[in-house]
């Protein structure tokens, strides 16, 4: 069943619940195999959030997550054909809970907020390109989603009763009582069945068995696994990675004796922490922003506090901070509970999994406060009077600190107009670019800024750019490997003019080691223009297309797909889309307000000077370290 994107399936930020009744008639045989319930956008990769079964030695594990930028949380449980169950999953925004029939059989702390784009929800189908196209084999009924976390109370109490459809919270609801796939909730979000999909006549399931109800199952200690088995994990993920990965050789890597050394210390493991730690020290070794560890067994929850660091002229200093936190931008990080900060950091720096130096450091310092949540953690600062000041932090979850709208505009004065795209999402994110790119129709120019742009969905980049440029121009060339073969697949990413118009101003872009993925994407189409400047850091470098896949052990990894190219044919990956103009801020910027890569765009725009050319802004002044800001004069290029 198809359901078409609306508002309402929009409304989620940091919490969803999936409530299903099901019978499946049977599961995929093979091993890794999925039978989607529930998933929002079936792109590779790209879905917003999903609740779906993956056969795992055999057996069927349930499997849901609030989207790949959070990750998925997977529980085992004995499931039968041919019989009843009622499953939900929550979200809340500091976990993830399965319940089968009201029963908690698993909960993990996972944070971060929901994506959502533009795409389409299917229920009983998955990706069309894996486990012959993730279809579900059975029934499903009482079809539920919220944009609010239910708690177990909630669920048990109408799991076995029809609802009104008017519940605070309801997204979506369908029971197929009156034959149809209309949803009976007050958003109308109405399904169309396609293919096999049929609607039958069954009899409702009104009660469910008194021990599954009401009793727990016993959940026994997790025993470590021993030394075969770890190395059947470390085996495994060779596999998966040889099997899936674009180009391992591309990182210098021709065989399994990549993984030697790491075979040696596994079989000196002497506990999971000593295991994992390897495993996640050799995923960083790769280099590659995608393809990480997302989850393992025993995995703790961490949390930091409401605080944003990066390196500034080699220190490691408050990029953003919350009120409460009684720290200001631009100050140093001397010690962290009494540690230095430069050896906390290089600590961090063994587990990041990131494409270029500046994009290890940045995702170093995001995770350098981390904790178990509630905890405390105490910093040494040190102002603009160099006074070194004690600062004790609560690590807890802030989540209107880091929430920023997607789209947002305003005017530098008449002439120069600025939007700030902070992620490439939302159903309605063409209207709302379109809308402030009108407001600005007749200035001299625009700043689009789309510094620590995470990525999203490269099709709304495209359209983005239509509205810049006159011309078709490709965007983007990626490769996607076929599992398992050598060979490739080839795509071509277009720009292409759109209505209502093209702005006709000067443009410049700023960009940073925080532009990935889809926004990478963007900044290519942009530079294939050759008329918009470039401003701030390089880009992030990340890889593209990834799935996740599990391993023997439940851990689950994340493993790019595609090796993706610079519409001047150059890489992405590793290397990132460099600025014309190079600048990022200085200790003295941060304390006092500026913003200096803005300050160097307007001034482009208002000069009229050509771009200049990146071989005078950035050979010896791609200062890996985010250290003083260094820029070229505006004038003509060479």
């Amino acid at each position: 069943m198809r359901v078409a994107d609306s508002e309402s399936l929009h409304s989620f930020t940091n919490a969803v619940t999936i409530e299903v009744s099901f019978k499946a008639s049977s599961f995929y045989p093979g091993s890794f195999n999925v039978n989607s319930i529930i998933r929002k956008n079936i792109s590779p990769g790209a879905e917003n959030f999903f609740l779906r079964f993956r056969i795992v030695d055999g057996k069927p594990m349930v499997e849901i997550s609030p989207g790949s930028q959070i990750g998925t949380l997977q529980a085992p449980h004995e499931f039968a054909a041919e019989k009843w169950y009622h499953l939900a999953g929550t979200y809340d925004g500091s976990a993830i809970t399965v319940l089968v029939n009201g029963v908690r059989i698993k909960s993990g702390s996972f944070s971060g907020s929901m994506y959502i784009d533009t795409s389409d929800l299917f229920i009983g189908k998955g990706d069309p390109k894996y486990s012959a196209g993730e279809y579900f084999h059975g029934a499903l009924d009482e079809i539920r989603i919220w944009n609010v976390a239910r708690s177990q109370e909630e669920i048990q109490e109408t799991m076995g009763t029809p609802l009104s459809g008017k519940e605070q919270g309801l997204v979506a609801y369908w029971n197929f009582d009156d034959g149809t796939a209309k949803d009976l909730s007050t958003h109308g979000n109405d399904g169309r069945l396609h293919e096999d999909a049929r609607i039958v006549e069954s009899p409702r399931l009104a009660s469910l068995e008194p021990e599954e109800a009401t009793v727990k199952p016993a959940m026994p200690r997790r025993k470590e696994p021993t030394t075969e088995k770890r190395l059947e994990v470390l085996e495994a993920l060779w596999r998966r990675l040889s099997e899936i990965y674009p180009a391992l050789e591309y990182k210098a890597i021709y065989g399994r004796e990549w993984i030697e050394p790491a075979e040696k210390r596994v079989r000196q493991a002497k506990s999971d922490e000593e295991f994992y730690d390897i495993l996640l020290e050799l995923m960083a070794s790769l280099n590659d922003t995608h393809t990480r560890i997302v989850s393992y067994p025993g995995q703790p929850r961490l949390e930091a506090p409401p605080v944003a660091l990066n390196k500034v002229e080699e220190k490691v200093a408050v990029i953003r901070s919350h009120p409460d936190t009684n720290l200001s931008p631009g100050d140093v990080i001397v010690s962290v509970d009494g540690r230095p900060v430069e050896e906390c950091l290089a600590e961090q720096m063994r587990h990041v999994c990131n494409s270029t130096e500046r994009g290890r450091i940045r995702e170093a310092c995001s995770q350098l406060l981390r904790g178990t949540p509630g905890t405390e953690v105490t910093v040494t600062a040190r102002g603009a009077d160099g006074e070194a000041r004690r600062v004790t932090l609560r690590r807890e979850s802030r989540p209107e600190f880091w929430r920023e709208p997607t789209i947002s505009s305003r005017r530098l004065g008449d002439p120069v107009g600025y939007i700030r795209i902070s992620r490439w999402a939302g159903r309605n994110f063409t209207v709302e670019f379109d809308q402030a790119l009108e407001t600005f129709e007749g200035t001299k120019g625009i700043i689009i800024d789309v510094r620590g742009n995470g990525g999203g969905n490269d099709q709304l980049a495209d359209l983005v750019n239509g509205r810049l440029t006159d011309r078709p121009v490709v965007s983007s060339i990626d490769f996607w490997r076929k599992t398992g073969s050598d060979s490739y697949e080839r795509t071509i990413g277009w720009v292409r003019p759109r209505g209502p118009g093209t702005y006709t101003g000067r443009v410049a872009v700023l960009i940073d080691e925080g532009s990935m993925s889809a926004c990478e994407h963007f900044v290519s189409g942009v530079e294939a223009m050759g008329c918009v400047l470039l401003v701030g850091a390089p880009t992030n470098g990340a890889g593209g297309g990834p799935t996740t896949v599990n391993l023997p052990d439940g851990t689950r990894v994340r493993i790019s797909r595609a090796l993706g190219l610079r519409a001047n044919g150059v890489v992405f990956e590793g290397h990132g889309i460099p600025p014309h103009i190079f600048s990022t801020p200085t200790l003295d910027d941060l304390r006092k307000g500026r913003d200096a890569p803005l300050d160097i765009a307007k001034e482009w725009i208002l000069s009229g000077k050509d771009i200049p050319s990146r071989s005078q802004s950035l050979p010896g002044r791609v200062d890996h370290s985010g250290g003083q800001r260094a820029s070229e004069p505006i004038g003509p290029s060479g």
